[in-house]
This record gives C-alpha cells, structure tokens and sequence, in this order.
C-alpha cells in the first residue's frame, strides 16, 4: 500500500470519527434536553397531585360546612315558625285585650309591648335567616368553583401525562436508533 493511499485513509477515517464524535454530542445533548423535560414534567405532576389533594380536602370541607348550614338553616327555620306561631297567638290575645280595653289598660300595655319585642325577634330571625341564606349561596358557589378547578387540574394531569408518555416514547426512540 503506497503512503499517499494511507494518508488519504486516515485522513478520511480521522474526518468520519471526527462526524461521528459530533453526532454522538448532538444525541447526547438531544438526549439530555429531554432527560430535562421529562424530569420538569415529573415535578409538575407531583405538584398536581398535590394540588389535587388539597382541592378534595377544600371541597370535602365545603360540604361539611354546607351541611352544618343547612342544618343552622333548618333550625332557625324551625325557631321563625315557632315565633311566627306565637305572635299569632299574641295578635290573638291583643283583640280580646282590645275588647276588655275598660277594664284592661294594664295588661293591653304589656301585651304591646311583648308583641313589639317578638316582632323584633322575628325581624331580628329573618336577617339571621337571610344572612345564612346568603352565606349558604356564597359556599355553593365556592364549592362549585372549586369542584371546576379540581376538574381542571383533573384534565391538566391527563394531558400531562400524555406529554410525557409522547416524551418517554420519543426518548426511547431516540434510544434505539
């Protein structure tokens, strides 16, 4: 073999491993950018996961707090029919004190009085009433919210997932070749 034929060969060898060092780099880099990809997505799905589980504890205790609303809603209901059936009977006693008006001035007096003082307590209930009324509305509204978010964050982790099942088959693929 002449040394001009072996000269070529090495210098054409040397230019192949020179090509072939900077396609392994290239992989490597390649292979690198996505090892970081793939390891953000698994710290954005821990996140999620996280998240997850503080919406299921928020929407567990907008429940619990709903059905202790309901249950105050149920009672002062109960209390405003109560009162509402004792001014009745109140208004009631009033005519016939009314009628004994003469002989009675004393006691139509204090029956007034006592008239006025539930009928500020029934006033007093239906506020009660409308404020837990309006803070039943406010808690619906936040449990649905949050039921929309945990649903969100829901889809927002399959679509994750499908990324880096998309990425790992990718990096796999890479792998082989």
């Amino acid at each position: 073999m002449s040394e001009g034929t072996l000269a070529g060969s090495v210098l054409e060898l040397t230019n192949q491993l020179t090509r072939n060092a900077a396609a392994q780099s290239e992989r490597e880099k390649e292979r690198s950018r996505l090892a970081a990809i793939r390891d953000e997505f698994k710290a954005h799905l821990t996140w999620q996961s996280g998240r997850l589980h503080a919406l299921k504890r928020n929407v567990e205790r907008l429940y619990n707090e709903r059905q202790w609303l309901n249950q105050k809603t149920v009672e002062v209901t109960q209390d405003a029919n109560l009162l509402a059936h004792e001014i009745r009977q109140a208004k009631a006693e009033l005519e016939q004190v009314t009628q004994q008006r003469d002989s009675l001035q004393a006691e139509l007096r204090i029956a007034r009085e006592e008239l006025s003082l539930e009928s500020e307590s029934a006033a007093a209930l239906r506020q009660i009433c409308t404020q837990a009324n309006k803070a039943l509305a406010v808690h619906v509204r936040e449990r649905d919210a949050r039921k929309a978010e945990l649903e969100d964050a829901k889809q927002e982790a399959f679509r994750s997932k499908d990324r880096v099942e998309k990425l790992a088959y990718q990096l796999n693929g890479v792998g082989t070749l």
